[in-house]
């Protein structure tokens, strides 16, 4: 969510109505990282700020996407009418797999989410289950922020 710009762009002899800038760029990389985290749609906190309450949000990662500097945390954005007591659980319990995670506390967060993926195939857990069995063969840096970087657009 943000600026963008809209037009047509080029020269006289060959233009395009286009959108561009920043924004869009960040949105074309998160839209490709529906496929990665298997979720419908992803927001990033700047969009999630803008919808305030009006929906639940499911943490997914903080990422750095090619061409940016800054970390971006993004979301899966959930219908509150969907949320049970059963899926706030199971939320709650993400949510504290990921501080653990974020810390470094590989052996605790792979526990939790073991736990939630035994509950429900999800293949956001899947990704943090491998991302974690790797961590294990190869730590990341004492320094680590807990932010995956993206490679690919």
């Amino acid at each position: 969510s943000g600026t963008v710009r809209v037009g047509n762009f080029g020269s006289s002899r060959r233009f395009d109505y286009t959108v561009i800038g920043d924004n869009v760029n960040l949105a074309s990389r998160l839209e490709g990282l529906t496929k990665v985290y298997g979720t419908q749609i992803i927001i990033s906190e700047f969009t999630r700020e803008l919808l305030g309450d009006r929906f639940a949000y499911r943490f997914l990662d903080a990422v750095r996407v090619k061409g940016k500097e800054k970390p971006v945390k993004i979301y899966e954005p959930i219908d509150p009418v969907e949320i049970d007591p059963l899926l706030k659980k199971e939320m709650d319990l993400f949510d504290l797999a990921m501080l653990s995670y974020r810390k470094m506390q590989f052996d605790e967060a792979y526990r939790l989410i073991e736990d939630l993926s035994e509950g429900r195939p999800d293949p956001l857990y899947r990704l943090y289950l491998k991302r974690i069995e790797d961590f294990r063969k190869s730590p990341p840096p004492r320094d680590w922020d807990g932010v995956f970087v993206q490679t690919v657009k």
